[in-house]
């Protein structure tokens, strides 16, 4: 974990890392609090600089192509999955 500027630690689990460049990796993590800038912190730590975030998956679901700042309309079995982690 890393300590985070406004408190508490950041605990960002890396799912995947690939090469992408010369000096250049892409990473997809994994975060179970999302405080705010984890992902910066954590890799700022490692000595890495974060050149572009992208969100794929939130709460078990997945965003697929919706664009920044667009919402659309959840299925059945995406309400359900969502009332099961409140109720746990």
């Amino acid at each position: 974990g890393v300590q985070m500027r406004e408190g508490g630690i950041g605990r960002a689990r890396v799912l995947q890392q690939r090469q992408v460049a010369d000096n250049g990796h892409q990473l997809r993590l994994a975060l179970t609090g999302g405080k705010k800038r984890e992902i910066r912190y954590s890799l700022a730590a490692l000595g890495m600089e974060v050149e572009d975030l992208c969100r794929v998956e939130l709460a078990g679901l997945q965003l697929g192509k919706l664009s920044e700042g667009k919402a659309r309309r959840l299925d059945e079995g995406e309400l359900a999955q969502l009332r099961g982690l409140v109720r746990s």
